[in-house]
């Protein structure tokens, strides 16, 4: 697919054998208020490559990392399948209130 990116990109490539990817990506989504605080620029924010050398990674074995990320991306994926229940609730609820609000349905008493 076609993207367009500015000069401002940034990369990590951990080292397989020492930091799992998918614990590195939960690892900074967690800093995620941490690292936009120190975000920069007015139309478009960034992180300065200081401020990326300088965040303090906890790197438990490799083991523990990989475990930590199929953990988290198992809430994840429950989290996001209650999301998407509670849209559907949401949805029924709506059209519920309509049919019983425009007399379209009836309620017994």
């Amino acid at each position: 697919m076609d993207v367009a990116i500015n000069q401002d990109l940034k990369a990590i490539f951990p080292h397989p054998e020492l930091l799992s990817s998918e614990y590195l990506f939960h690892f900074l989504r967690s800093s995620e208020k941490a690292l936009a605080a120190k975000s920069t620029g007015s139309t478009v924010k960034g992180i300065r490559l200081e401020d990326l050398e300088q965040l303090h990674v906890v790197i438990p074995s490799v083991t523990k990392q990989k475990r930590i990320a199929e953990i988290l991306s198992g809430v994840d994926e429950q989290m996001a399948a209650l999301l998407e229940l509670e849209k559907k609730y949401v949805s029924l609820k709506s059209a519920l209130s309509s049919d019983l609000l425009s007399s379209r349905k009836r309620v017994s008493i």
